[in-house]
């Protein structure tokens, strides 16, 4: 039995100025400071020599990237929706816990089996809003609430002298729930609107790799 524990501190600071027009457009400068602290634990048990179960706790952050950050107003030409920057993003948070089964039979040989599960704070996606002009839309990214991502995952290698085969499987369920604007006509027919709550999984999160 074996433990290992930490506390990583990070600070992020960021800055920019940019050219955007007119000056008063909002994020056309801008700073970003703080700090975080990132608690870590692994623990390991060897039931043999070659089987041992890791359990693993650990905090993390993902920054936005600067692309997301500074109001720039461009994107694909094609695209049905102009992409904009968003400047008042914040970091998304996490905490991790992992659970896994090793086995090593040979040298070069292994079998892992494991679950994870994933608590998200603040994670960042791409959302359809009404532009400042009219009836335009664009897309923009935004923090949203808090989601979850769960799964297992399954990693096999058997080596026959000097060929090998590796297998690998990762079942992910991830769930957030966002509020939406719906667009329906009433029992007059008049076209109007009211906001409903949608839990999805996040974007981008394939289920089956």
């Amino acid at each position: 039995f074996s433990a290992v524990g930490g506390v990583r501190y990070e600070n992020t600071n960021q800055s920019w100025q940019s050219d955007a027009s007119p000056m008063t457009t909002a994020g056309v400068t801008g700073s970003i400071n703080y700090f975080d602290v990132l608690p870590s634990l692994n623990v390991k048990y060897n039931l043999t020599d070659k089987q041992d179960f890791r359990f693993s706790y650990y905090s993390a952050i993902s920054r936005p990237n600067f692309y997301e950050l500074v109001p720039h107003t461009e994107g694909d030409p094609d695209a049905d929706y102009p992409e904009y920057g968003n400047p008042y993003l914040k970091r998304s948070t996490s905490d991790n816990l992992d659970l896994r089964y090793e086995f090593f039979p040979g040298a070069l040989d292994q079998l892992l089996a494991g679950v994870f599960y994933k608590s998200i704070n603040n994670p960042i996606e791409y959302a359809i809003e009404p532009g400042a002009a009219g009836n335009t839309y664009i897309l923009i990214p935004e923090n949203f609430g808090t989601a979850t991502n769960y799964g297992f995952e399954f990693d096999a290698t058997k080596y026959v002298r000097n060929f090998g085969i590796r297998l690998n499987y990762t079942f992910t369920n991830s769930d957030i729930t966002t509020t939406k604007l719906l667009d329906y006509r009433d029992a007059s027919g008049n076209l109007t609107h009211r906001t409903v709550d949608q839990t999805r999984p996040l974007q981008d999160q394939s289920k089956n790799i």
